[in-house]
């Protein structure tokens, strides 16, 4: 990571059973073959990567260590984990490329926001600690299979949104808000089972924001307004 002569270097390979570590910005646009190991570094300071040209072959871990809120607008399309830390949250532009087999850690203190569509692509989406997710644009992936993501989850409505029978929340606690005036609507009563909340995860509806289920997926629950 401390090479200035990173970008003189046309093509890396990194055999089996080898590790290269670099910065995103070293790692930006360049192109590396192998099955052996990348790790990239500070992707927080160089949110706009593109890390598009890593073999498919290698296993790639992207770190972003936020201070306080970061856009990414990479490409992670060959990444196969991205591990945040650090505080604030790190909103998933538009713009970025997301691995469909990628797995997401959300550490202490960090919120992943993303939209549904996004969310629903990646393969999971996990924690350690207080990690928190936020899913926005539900209102446009109204089968958004949320199943996969093993941390509490805020729904951020902009929109009025009934999902399908195709969507999933797992057994996670789960926060209905807004942002914009609103009032805005969840109707989650076409998931039956799928709503996958138990008795021992909370169920907060925000004020603003209406949510509708059946009996049956609110039997047993704690539900709280706000």
């Amino acid at each position: 990571t401390s090479n200035e002569n990173v970008a003189a270097v046309t093509l890396y390979t990194v055999q089996q059973g080898r590790s290269l570590t670099l910065t995103a910005a070293q790692a930006d646009g360049e192109v590396i073959e192998g099955a052996g190991a990348v790790t990239v570094t500070a992707l927080a300071t160089t949110p706009d990567a593109d890390l598009s040209h890593l073999a498919g072959g290698l296993t790639v871990t992207a770190n972003l260590v936020s201070t306080g809120g970061v856009s990414l607008s990479a490409d992670l399309s060959t990444v196969d984990n991205l591990n945040i830390t650090g505080s604030g949250t790190v909103t998933v532009q538009e713009g970025a490329t997301l691995n469909g087999s990628l797995e997401i850690a959300v550490g202490t203190g960090s919120t992943l926001s993303l939209t549904a569509a996004d969310a629903a692509q990646v393969e999971a989406i996990t924690r350690t600690g207080t990690g928190k997710v936020t899913v926005t644009a539900l209102h446009s992936t109204l089968d958004a299979d949320l199943a996969h993501i093993a941390a509490p989850i805020t729904i951020l409505l902009s929109a009025d949104a009934t999902l399908t029978a195709g969507a999933a929340i797992g057994a996670v606690n789960l926060t209905v808000d807004k942002t914009g005036d609103g009032p805005y609507t969840l109707d989650v009563t076409a998931l039956g089972a799928d709503l996958g909340l138990t008795s021992a995860e909370s169920l907060t509806v925000k004020a603003g924001t209406t949510l509708e289920l059946t009996a049956a997926q609110a039997d047993g629950k704690t539900i709280t307004a706000e």
